[in-house]
Parts: structure tokens; C-alpha cells; sequence
């Protein structure tokens, strides 16, 4: 249970690093600069994220593949 939880919150922190990634990579080349709602969007992601049950562990499937997910995950991509 304990590595499970671990692995929940490293997924979490990750999405939140490739989303600042992306903000400063986006900021360098448009020139813009950082505004509150683009702030709002790195917990907004995460929330998103949870509630469509991507950071939960399905322990019922044997095998779970990122296919499996890639409805959630377009989701997530597009809001």
C-alpha cells in the first residue's frame, strides 16, 4: 500500500514538472509572460487528472496498459 501511495504522488509531481516545463518552454518562445490563469492550471491538471481516476490504481486489472488509458489521458490533454 505504501508504494502504491509513493507511486501515486511521483506521478502527480511529474505531471507537475512537465507542465512547468511546458509553460517556460511556451513562455520562451511566445515571449509571454506567466498570467494567474495559466498559474490556476498546474492544480487544475492534477484535480482533473484525479477525478478521472488516472492516478488510482485499478487493482482488479491484471495487466493495465497506457492504451487502456488513452481516453482519460486525451482528456486531460485537451482541457
Amino acid at each position: 500500500m505504501r508504494r502504491d501511495a509513493i507511486y501515486r504522488r511521483l506521478l502527480a509531481i511529474s505531471d507537475i514538472v512537465a507542465l512547468i516545463a511546458a509553460l517556460v518552454l511556451g513562455g520562451i518562445v511566445s515571449g509571454a509572460s506567466a498570467t494567474p490563469f495559466v498559474l490556476l492550471s498546474l492544480p487544475a491538471l492534477i484535480i482533473t487528472a484525479k477525478v478521472l481516476g488516472l492516478y488510482d490504481r485499478d487493482q482488479h486489472l491484471i495487466r493495465r496498459t497506457t492504451l487502456d488509458e488513452a481516453p482519460k489521458l486525451f482528456q486531460v490533454a485537451t482541457f
